[in-house]
């Protein structure tokens, strides 16, 4: 899982630069993420924020994106969905970031999602409820199959499975 997150923000990075939003070539790249780091969600936000940190200590031990450092600034999302709006508003507004993460509770990004539409903001989320895809903001960016699609595979897994096992 780290590995995909560390591709990920380096690709993202990448692109940004590309598509115009490089500045002076010293100057660092502000990532933007909200995670909960606090209360009963803070133990997988802690996964979330060392996977961060380290693919941005990779991405800058190995220079950057050409030649200019990552700054990652996280806001904590905390468990409810109005701290998570707070956070991601907080975020946009303050540090004004090119490109953002956003938690990986669905509720959360249904929650931020029209904050993330007001501040044009690419996010990525790893949120698997199909319901914030269908919302359909083009500022919004999943990284991983939809829940309904990870049941599918379930499904057809257990009855090729059971087509041949005596225990099903």
């Amino acid at each position: 899982m780290a590995r995909t997150r560390r591709t990920t923000l380096a690709l993202a990075a990448a692109a940004l630069l590309a598509a115009g939003a490089a500045r002076a070539a010293e100057e660092p790249i502000a990532v933007g993420a909200t995670v909960p780091t606090t209360g009963p969600l803070s133990l997988t936000g802690k996964l979330y924020f060392n996977t961060l940190t380290m693919a941005a200590e990779d991405i800058n031990k190995a220079g950057g994106i050409k030649g200019r450092p990552i700054r990652l600034v996280i806001e904590d999302a905390g468990a409810s969905n109005s701290t998570a709006v707070s956070a991601f508003v907080k975020l946009a507004q303050e540090t004004k970031p090119p490109f953002a993460f956003l938690t990986s509770y669905s509720t959360q990004n249904l929650a931020v999602a029209p904050e993330v539409a007001k501040a044009a903001i690419p996010v990525m989320y790893a949120g698997g409820a199909d319901a914030v895809a269908e919302n359909g903001n083009p500022w919004m960016f999943r990284i991983r199959p939809t829940d309904s699609l990870a049941a599918q595979a379930m499904v057809r897994f257990m009855t090729r499975l059971c087509e041949n096992a005596p225990i099903c």
